[in-house]
């Protein structure tokens, strides 16, 4: 079994009930071999940009009771590449995992949010500092949100010029909201250098982002940030843990 295939495989493994591959896939029209690099774009500048159909477009799509997947889209100008985050509701309030693409993209998130119940939203996590994971913070530090990520994450948000999201206080830990519980992990470098994966325990769902990839999948989308001789066995130290 060739490195690539195995890890496709290890990512279905590792998640069990629910799987949630988080990066770009493979647009229409497309081979997915040339997914254009994320660069960060400054939200001042963002709610100029992307006068497209997809500057404000995101869905929430139901997974089971309680649990949502958010979609947002950026065309690169070879068709829409979706983003996929999470969305948790908990006893008290909702989780957001990772942002939407852009600050208005993210702003549209929440409003949408604010129909599935009528709770706040108490906590933001973002995986790693990838644009389609942190470049709509903007939006979730003016909601008051508080927004955590690895020390790691909130190192490249300064470089790359975003507002920081709050260290979370080592590499592995456990946050509470409410009665749920949040088991976070990171494994090592992978997709991004500082992918973190979260398991919630009460629903048997493990929350890979970026760092597994659905069995289906027929690339690695953008690997441009990746390193590809440690993300196996990161996805290994995953499945161990």
């Amino acid at each position: 079994m060739n490195a690539k295939r195995g890890l496709l495989i290890a990512g279905v493994v590792v998640l069990g009930m629910a799987e949630l591959a988080c990066c770009w896939e493979t647009p229409p029209g497309t081979d997915g071999a040339g997914i254009p690099p994320q660069k960060a774009v400054p939200e001042s500048a963002q709610t100029k940009a992307e006068p497209s159909k997809f500057a404000t477009l995101v869905e929430l799509k139901p997974l089971c009771e309680g649990v949502w997947r958010h979609i947002s889209y950026k065309d690169f100008g070879h068709g829409p590449y979706p983003s996929n985050g999470l969305v948790i509701e908990t006893e008290a309030g909702f989780v957001l995992f990772d942002t939407a693409y852009t600050y208005d993209q993210t702003r549209e998130l929440l409003k949408q949010m604010q129909t599935l119940a009528s709770k706040p939203v108490v906590l933001a996590l973002i995986t790693h500092a990838h644009e389609d994971r942190i470049g709509g913070i903007r939006a979730l530090l003016e909601a008051k949100i508080p927004v955590k990520s690895l020390q790691i994450t909130a190192v490249k948000a300064r470089a790359m010029g975003y507002p920081l999201p709050e260290a979370l206080s080592g590499t592995e830990g456990t946050l509470t909201v409410g009665k749920t519980e949040f088991q976070f992990f990171f494994p090592g470098p992978g997709h991004a250098p500082d992918n973190l994966v979260v398991f919630i325990p009460s629903r048997k769902l493990l929350y890979g982002a970026c760092l597994l990839r659905a069995l289906e999948a027929k690339n690695f989308g953008n690997f441009e940030d990746a390193d590809m001789v440690e993300w196996p066995k990161s996805v290994t130290r995953v499945r161990e843990h």
